[in-house]
Order: structure tokens, then sequence, then C-alpha cells
């Protein structure tokens, strides 16, 4: 959230609460890479350690270890419990299929269909590259999961998700990925059980993971309808990494929930994080219909309008998008747009969890299911599905 800023080494120890701080850059050609790294005492502003690495790019996971090691040593610190074993521990040896994967968690943050599809290849050709690389199963569970959850995909997605994160589990039994990713996919099964216990297993191996709390978030408002604990599970995931995915949920709990200065604060915090993106990527729809929302909830009609009318100039058939649209305009009040949105979201077809959050839980939407329509449109669905002949 600080990159490109100009905000102090001072201040962001201050902000962050940490005693120092690590900048770096990394360039990369060919098949070399050039790391440079500064630790700075955030109290003083002071340069502790500094050093400028030149490795071959095979290397990288022993740099990696390298520079950790160093780090360590030069703050003369001793780490209860942090050896050799662990600084160097990673699940691949490629540095390719390493690059595949972190470009599929990226794509994975963008929520479109076609990103997840994108990422699905990534994490496909990460496993070519090394067919035991327990990471890159998780990445293809989640892909599964997502289209599973918000499209009208062949319902064998759900197996596929359960094999590929069993598969992770398999490579890497102490994997917290691993049972993060299972627990996502029986979230929309019968096991709501199992999906409760795979999630406190990741708590318990890596309490800082953001996605877990995520999916255990999703779980308790979009499953359970516990808006209340959805809350408290993305309040927690946004304090562990402040991104607009679990800031989109919270402020859809707090919309249900009646936190007017909790509402405010996390606004104009998730108001900076999505104007950010949209100076990186004026492209970026979702950071566009967050940052419509984030005006709405502080009052202020005009921008809301503004940012809403601006995405939904995007060209877009995704489902997921127009449904966001869909409860964006919701919340305006704009009820005849909702319904025409949500018609569309409906014709493009949507999965039965997005069918059943839509019709009886989803917050943003409250108002709207006031409307008769809403209930006629929801029943010409059905009825269609109904009339529809068995593949």
């Amino acid at each position: 959230m600080y990159r490109g800023t100009a905000v102090s080494a001072a201040r962001i120890s201050e902000k962050l609460g940490v005693h120092y701080i690590l900048e770096g850059s990394v360039r990369k050609s060919g098949d070399h890479v050039r790391v440079s790294a500064l630790l700075i005492d955030g109290k003083t502003s002071r340069q502790t350690w500094a050093k400028r690495y030149d490795r071959k790019l095979k290397n990288i996971f022993e740099l990696q270890s390298e520079i950790s090691q160093e780090i360590v040593t030069a703050l003369e610190l001793s780490l209860t419990g942090i050896g050799k074993h662990t600084t160097d521990r990673r699940t691949t040896s490629n540095a390719e299929a390493y690059q595949y994967y972190l470009q599929g968690r990226t794509l994975l943050r963008v929520m479109s269909e076609r990103s997840i599809v994108w990422a699905q290849e990534l994490f496909e050709r990460a496993i070519q590259l090394d067919p035991n690389y327990a990471l890159a199963y998780t990445g293809l569970a989640d892909c599964a999961t997502m289209l599973f959850c918000h499209y009208d995909v062949d319902p064998s997605f759900y197996d596929i998700a359960l094999a590929s994160s069993n598969k992770a589990l398999k490579i890497n039994p102490r994997l917290a990925e691993g049972y993060a990713s299972r627990g996502y996919i029986l979230e929309f099964g019968t096991d709501i059980k199992g999906s409760v216990e795979n999630l406190e297993k990741v708590i318990n191996l890596n309490p800082k993971s953001a996605d877990t709390y995520i999916y255990l978030g999703l779980l308790q408002l979009g499953v359970k309808g516990e808006v209340e604990k959805a809350y408290a599970s993305f309040k927690q995931a946004f304090a562990l990494d402040q991104d607009i995915r679990s800031g989109m949920m919270l402020l859809t709990c707090l919309n249900a929930l009646d936190y007017p200065d909790e509402l405010k604060s996390f606004t104009n915090q998730i108001l900076k994080l999505a104007q950010r993106r949209i100076s990186l990527n004026p492209r970026d729809f979702a950071a566009t219909h967050v940052i419509a929302f984030c005006f709405h909830d502080l009052g202020n009609a005009d921008e809301a309008k503004y940012w809403a009318n601006a995405a939904s100039s995007f060209d877009t058939q995704d489902g997921r998008s127009v449904y966001n649209l869909a409860c964006l305009q919701a919340q305006l009040g704009e009820i005849d747009e909702c319904l025409a949105l949500l018609e569309n979201v409906l014709e493009l077809g949507c999965s039965q969890a997005k069918f059943y959050f839509l019709k009886a839980l989803g917050p943003d939407l409250e108002l709207v299911r006031k409307d008769p329509r809403f209930d006629a449109l929801l029943a010409r669905f059905e009825r269609q599905n109904l009339d529809q002949p068995a593949s």
C-alpha cells in the first residue's frame, strides 16, 4: 500500500507498529536477476543494512534464503523456532513454475471469469514444469471453486476443486493453503462442518492467512446468513491484508449492521485503496465500482452516481461483474436499473449458490427484494430452468 508513495520510514513504522522496514527492488533481464535490499530503522530513519545481489534466476530461492539470513545477522537476532530449514522452505525448485504461480494468484484478484480461466492455465503450466508443486494445485482448486461458486459451470468443477486441494495436501500434509482451498470448496457442498474444520486448521497453521478469513466470512454470510460473524471475519482479513476483496465484503456487512462510525472509518480506508488501484489501471472494474460504493456510504450522491456510471460503461458479459453492478444500483436506490441488471445476471447464468445468495441472503439487495417484480423475475428464471432438458 505504500509502494510508490513519499511516506517516510518513520511514518510507516508508526502506522504498521514495526521497528524495521525492508525496502528493495528486483530487476530481471533474461536469466539474470538483480535484487537491491535496504533495511531501515523505522524509529531513527537510519539505514541499518544494505546490499545488492546479482544472480542467475534459477538460483532465486537460494537468494531469498540468503537475504533473510543476512537480515537476521544484521539485526543480531535470535529467532526462536526459525532455523535454516524454515527460511529455506519452499515448495518448488523451478523458478519458472514459481513465476507462473505468482501470476496466477495475481489474476485471481481481478475477480472475473476470464481472469480465473487464465489463472487456471498458468497454474497448469506450473504443474507441467513441476508435477509436485503443491501450491499450484491449491491455485487450481481455487479457480475451480470460484467458477463453481459464481458461474453456470458443470457440477464436475466441485470435484475438480476438491481433488486438486486433496492432491496438494497429499504432497504436503502441512500446507496451510491446501486446507484453505479444501475448506473453501466444501462451503458449497453439504459438508459445512468439514469446511469449518479445514479453515480452523489453517488458522492454527498460519493465523496470518487473510484468504482463510475471507473464506470463513463467505461461509458465514453466503451460506449461513450470519452477518455479524461474517463482519468479524472480513474485518480480520482486512487487518491482515488491506485489499478491496475483503474491503468490499466489509462494506456489504456494515451496510446491514448499525455501526456508523466503523462504516465511515473503513469506507475511507477502502476508498483510498480503490483510488490507488485506479491510478495504476483506469480500466479496473472492481476498483471503479468499489469507489462508487464508498462515495455512497460517505453520503456523496453525486460522486457515487458518477462512478456508478463509469462502472456501468464497462463492456462486460461477466456475470459476477454484472451482479456487483446490480448490488450497487440497489444501494443507490435505482431499483429499475437493479432489476434489469439482475435479469442480465440470470440470463448469463449463475451458480445455485449465487442464485440462493441473490434470492435470500445478499444484504445489498434487501431493498429490491421488497419489489414484487423481484419475485416474479426469480420465478420466471426458475421456470425456465425446469423447462430446459436435462444435460
